[in-house]
């Protein structure tokens, strides 16, 4: 295994065996935009990313799987609470809310390469330390990704390199193509989704309440593509032991994507993107504005890393014959 600690810029991981290939732009935000695994034998594309993102790059959140990290999601006013202690975030949409963290949109270093797997790391003190007085800690992140024939695993490695607890959230942001092969039209591909509640939003921030989801069912069975059009956060999902799945079920060319993730990650956001060629099926490990809510004794699934001490992320996309 080569030790690299040079930045490159778009990594190519490929799995000689079967012809899976995974692309991983480590220089905007260790994005993995391309995703091409074997299904019976056949490639498919299974992420959808704007054209020539690799080589002309384009907005950090709107292709691949954007990686949301010290939170995701919105922090109203761009501002945030911790410990008595205010801190001024940069503005990142149009009414002034800070927005998904601070790592997608810059270069990861590169620690360990092979044929099919990349070690990438960022630290907020070396990497960007103009952005240390926004956050109450330092923090190290590594994203480590591992391809096969069928599946792309996802481990993300949080270490908190200071002497106060860091709280945290991790967000994965990814763009899945529909339909998972040939055709015009994914609409009629089926969603499940593993739900049973939904955060109530305010302007796409969670207001504290959780609301019961009357259709629940439905999304747990699989719902049609061309039913939904949604910018949700989902709550309460069901595990079965330490997994939760979602899955997009495309019945015309006989494939189903699974989307498997553990704990920390504990909400899901579903966005369906005004092209309709793409949805995005995101496991959050905590709902928007997450120490504001932590303050006033809402539980929403802030992570807090003890000082020197290291928190796991995982997750698996993999792709099978219906």
């Amino acid at each position: 295994m080569n030790k690299n600690t040079s930045r490159l810029d778009n990594v190519i991981l490929h799995d000689a065996s079967s012809g899976a290939t995974a692309e991983i732009m480590v220089g905007m935000g260790c994005n993995c935009h391309r995703l091409q695994l074997m299904c019976a034998g056949q490639p498919v594309e299974v992420l959808w990313s704007v054209p020539d993102f690799a080589t002309q790059g384009g907005h950090p959140c709107s292709s691949g799987i954007p990686l949301l990290f010290p939170f995701p999601g919105r922090i109203r006013g761009g501002v945030t609470h911790w410990k008595h202690r205010q801190y001024k975030l940069p503005a990142g949409d149009a009414e002034g809310n800070a927005i998904h963290g601070f790592v997608m949109d810059r270069p990861w270093r590169v620690v360990q390469t092979s044929s099919d797997r990349l070690v990438a790391e960022f630290h907020l003190a070396r990497d960007t330390p103009q952005l240390l007085s926004c956050w109450p800690t330092d923090f190290r992140i590594q994203a480590e990704y591992t391809l096969s024939a069928s599946a792309l695993r996802m481990a993300f490695h949080v270490f908190n390199p200071s002497s106060e607890p860091l709280p945290c959230g991790l967000g994965l942001h990814p763009y899945f193509r529909v339909p998972l092969g040939p055709g015009d039209s994914g609409e009629d591909c089926l969603i499940q989704l593993p739900v049973a509640k939904t955060w109530e939003l305010d302007q796409l921030i969670a207001t504290g309440r959780k609301l019961e989801l009357p259709d629940a069912a439905a999304y747990q069975a699989g719902r049609p593509y061309r039913e939904l059009k949604l910018d949700a956060l989902f709550t309460d999902l069901q595990f079965e032991k330490d997994q939760c799945t979602a899955a997009i079920l495309d019945l015309q060319n006989r494939r189903r994507m699974r989307l498997q993730f553990q704990k920390p990650f504990q909400e899901i956001v579903v966005y369906t993107p005004e092209n309709r060629q793409s949805i995005c099926i995101e496991p959050w490990s905590c709902a928007t504005d997450p120490l504001r809510m932590n303050e006033v004794g809402i539980d929403a699934g802030l992570s807090l890393i003890d000082p020197q001490n290291t928190l796991a992320y995982r997750a698996e996309i993999s792709l099978q014959p219906l």
